[in-house]
């Protein structure tokens, strides 16, 4: 019997101190059916909370909610560009192997932080980028046509 007290007393002053289901939700809500009812929420699923004299900081988990969608129709692509001299210094030449005749494609250079440097188009299967007024770093080369998108890295000395 002395057991069970001390157990029973033990528990109340510990429960104030043991959190069940703690959250910061992103968003959520109630759902009731004639089944019963439920809660959910949809973002973040677990924090820990640190308070000082300075400040407090909610610092957590977020479970992030990802839709991909995938075609396969054309998978067997024969879109093939190839981009040279890489480094490049002053031209890059760009030879899109697949440009049929009276076809477009745009191409563009972007920097590192996602700026277009330069954008043009063209309905050659090989063109010339004047890069003398880009400034040394990693680019990439985009090539778009009607049906097919390539990006190549290249280096700018």
């Amino acid at each position: 019997m002395n057991k069970l007290l001390f157990t029973v007393m033990a528990l109340t002053l510990i429960m104030p101190k043991i959190y069940a289901q703690q959250t910061m939700a992103a968003a959520g809500g109630d759902a009731t059916g004639s089944g019963g009812s439920i809660s959910y929420t949809i973002g973040q699923v677990d924090y820990i909370s640190a308070n000082s004299a300075a400040g407090f900081i909610n610092q957590g988990v977020q479970q992030p909610y990802e839709m991909f969608s995938v075609n396969m129709e054309n998978f067997e692509s024969n879109f093939n560009i190839i981009a040279f001299p890489n480094p490049a210094t002053t031209t890059i030449n760009v030879n899109i192997e697949s440009l049929i005749n009276g076809g477009l494609a745009d191409i563009a250079v972007v920097d590192a932080l996602g700026k277009v440097v330069i954008k043009q188009s063209t309905d050659r299967s090989s063109t010339e980028i004047n890069l003398s007024n880009v400034s040394p770093g990693i680019y990439q080369l985009v090539v778009k046509t009607k049906t097919e998108n390539k990006t190549i890295q290249f280096l700018k000395n």
